[in-house]
Parts: structure tokens; sequence; C-alpha cells
């Protein structure tokens, strides 16, 4: 085999490697993206056009929400709730929306939200447009329903405080994806949203 012969066939084989390293990052990429949930109103089960987020900045929890009866309490617009303190509360810079992780006491600050990173999302929405069982929680009147796909479960809550629509989920997987937990909280999430009580505007 001469010498020109010999380039030609390494050259071949770099360029068949350099395509499957190609192929498997593109196929590596676009499997991660189909298990992240969007963060938005459509209720859609996980989309595979999500973003990731921006890196978070971590907070320290604050001493004043630990409660007696082992509830914080997060202020939003218009609107209060307690949620267990072991829990933590992820708020979005660029909406009025938040996240709750049953999974974690360590609350995360300002994150610019283009996807669900936490098992529950708290969302305020211009409209209610929710299918379900109308189900009465605390004093709210909500609309509850449950989807799941495969072993993905999401539970939807929709109800009005004062002047705010909100829409409330929580995902769950066995496999623990991102934006799911693998146990099923439903029943701690209907307790936090007994706990919500309209506020007075600007406090």
């Amino acid at each position: 085999m001469d010498q020109r012969t010999r380039v030609i066939i390494i050259g071949a084989i770099a360029l068949f490697v350099i395509a499957a390293v190609l192929a498997g990052v593109v196929f590596v990429g676009r499997l991660s993206k189909n298990q992240t949930p969007k963060l938005s109103d459509t209720g859609d089960i996980p989309d595979a056009t999500a973003r990731d987020l921006q890196i978070p900045t971590i907070a320290s929890r604050d001493p004043s929400l630990a409660l007696e009866d082992g509830r914080g309490t997060f202020t939003a617009s218009n609107y209060s709730l307690k949620y267990p303190t072991a829990w933590s509360v992820l708020t979005c810079s660029n909406s009025k929306n938040f996240e709750l992780d049953p999974t974690s006491a360590q609350d995360i600050k300002n994150v610019v939200c283009d996807v669900a990173v936490k098992p529950v999302t708290i969302m305020e929405v211009s409209k209610l447009n929710c299918q379900g069982e109308k189900v009465t929680i605390g004093s709210h009147q909500v609309t509850k329903s449950k989807a799941t796909q495969g072993d993905y479960t999401r539970y939807t809550w929709c109800l009005n405080v004062g002047s705010k629509n909100l829409e409330i989920t929580h995902r769950v997987s066995p496999k623990g994806e991102r934006a799911t937990s693998k146990e099923d909280y439903s029943q701690e999430v209907e307790e936090v949203i007994e706990s919500i009580q309209a506020t007075p505007q600007g406090s």
C-alpha cells in the first residue's frame, strides 16, 4: 500500500469517527430536552422544546418563616400560603410564578424561569381554562385533574383567590427526572392550597 492510499484511508476513518461523535451528541441533547416540562400556562405533558434555566442564586432560609406548626409562609401578589418548612421555594425574576420543592429545604431566588425545575409550580394566569373535577379544598372551589403518560403523572389544580387566577401543578415520575418528584405529594399540595388566603393590595 503506497503512502497516498494510506493517507486517504486514515482520513476516511477520521471523518467517520467525527460524524459518529457528533450524531451521539445531538441524540443525547434531544433526549434530555424531552424530559423537561415547560413552565407555561398550557398544561402540557413534557415538551421537547423547553429550554434550560439560567444558573440560579442560592438563598439562605429566612428564619422568620419557621412557624410552630412546622410550616413557613410565602407571600405573593395579593395572596399568601403556608408550606412545610422542610420544603423550599424557587422564585422567578421574570414573572410572578414560583415553585415549591418537597425534596429540599434550600431556597432559590430570582431565577429567569423558562422551564419548570421543581416538582410543584404555582402560576398566575390571565384566564382559567381548566377541565376536571370540581372539588372544595378548605374555603376554595377548585378544578382538579390528573393526567398520566406512561409512568409520568401530572396533577393540576385551578382556583381563583381574590383577583388572582392560580394554576398549580405537581409532577411525579418514579425515575425522578428534573421538575418531578419520585414520591406523590398531591395530598400535601392540597394542604398548601387549603392555606391560601387573599391579602390586601401591596401587603
